[in-house]
């Protein structure tokens, strides 16, 4: 399947959801929705049942307009300034009946704003995010591809990680790697988390100055970005042998990682994965401090959530992390992290 007709089959799922929720057009204004919508990440977009309305600066307008019909079918407008593109969009409206407008979880003042200057009924909605979240078989590709470069950064994590180099060093030589290998961005754009000894057990921890130790594990958490898809694994590597406690832990994250992608199927709720994984780690004297896992796509963070949330439900197609981990406070981290497709056969590891 080419982009264009990739687009028209979101359009018309997200169509589909409008009607069943009695939206009359939908407004798209968060980067990585117009991205799934349009094939670009800035603009304001009015959806209808019968027309897509793009609005875009002079400069993207210039550089997109010959093009842009070629991978999507939308009709396009230049605007100099906001001004412009609320008249543009209240000129859309006044055709509506009963004239309700969907928009994007927004803060409250950008949605009195709205509220102010549209005057219809506004419907704040998730739809397009839910709509996210079960994959197409073109999105599947750019995952797998997205996957298979930041396994390129893990093997040289693997290379690096060694008694006596620094933090920094070690990230340096991975964040290279990914980036040589096709990523468009750093991991997760901060760059890939590396951290050792008690430095792990913060959970979001970046690279420091500090040097790798004999008998200490080392975090590291990594991705990449490939046509606009992420992807997010993480790793923990011994360096010399273990203590006692050190080696349980590893060996029990490691081990539990591999069987709750055993244990999820088709139809199952996110928060019995939650559940799963962290009643594991607290009959073995721990805490789970974080999700499960998490959706992955257009963003490192999406749906669905793996968490203590009853409503999400996994269904096929989806794709998402699987990542238990235990921390002890400034003593040490370890944390095994993939990404899963969700299949009828059970989780694919990408």
């Amino acid at each position: 399947m080419n982009l264009k007709k990739e687009l028209i089959s979101r359009i018309k799922k997200i169509r589909e959801r409008m009607e069943e929720q009695k939206i009359d057009a939908f407004l798209v204004q968060k980067p990585k929705n117009l991205l799934y919508l349009a094939g670009i990440e800035s603009g304001n977009m009015l959806l209808t049942p019968y027309e897509a309305n793009l609005w875009v600066n002079e400069l993207d307008y210039a550089i997109i307009n010959s093009s842009f019909k070629d991978y999507a079918d939308f009709n396009i407008f230049p605007i100099k300034d906001r001004k412009e593109r609320i008249e543009g969009i209240k000129d859309c409206v006044r055709g509506l009946k009963p004239g309700n407008i969907g928009v994007e979880n927004i803060s409250f003042t950008y949605y009195s704003k709205l509220k102010k200057d549209l005057k219809p009924d506004l419907i704040t909605s998730d739809i397009i995010e839910k709509t996210r979240q079960v994959k197409s078989e073109y999105e599947i590709r750019l995952l797998k591809k997205s996957a298979g470069i930041g396994k390129i950064g893990l093997e040289k994590a693997y290379e690096v990680v060694r008694n006596g180099i620094s933090e920094l060093e070690a990230v340096a030589e991975v964040e290279y790697a990914v980036r040589k290998a096709g990523s468009e961005t750093p991991p997760f754009h901060e760059g890939a988390l590396l951290a050792s000894g008690s430095n792990a057990s913060n959970i979001h921890s970046y690279a420091s100055d500090k040097k790798i130790r004999e008998g200490e594990m080392v975090v590291v958490d990594l991705g990449a970005r490939y046509k606009g898809y992420y992807s997010d694994m993480t790793r923990t590597i011994p360096v010399g042998k273990l203590g006692k406690e050190e080696q349980e832990v590893f060996e029990l994250v490691k081990n539990l990682e591999l069987e709750t992608i055993d244990h999820i199927g088709v139809d199952m709720k996110a928060s019995e994965v939650y559940e799963f994984v962290e009643k594991r780690i607290r009959d073995s004297g721990y805490m789970l401090h974080h999700a499960a896992g998490h959706g992955i796509g257009l963003d490192v963070h999406e749906l669905p959530s793996l968490s203590s949330d009853p409503d999400d439900i996994l269904r096929e197609g989806m794709v998402f992390t699987i990542e238990p981990g235990i921390y002890k406070a400034k003593k040490f981290g370890a944390r095994f992290e993939d990404m899963v497709l969700l299949t009828w056969k059970g989780c694919e590891v990408l």
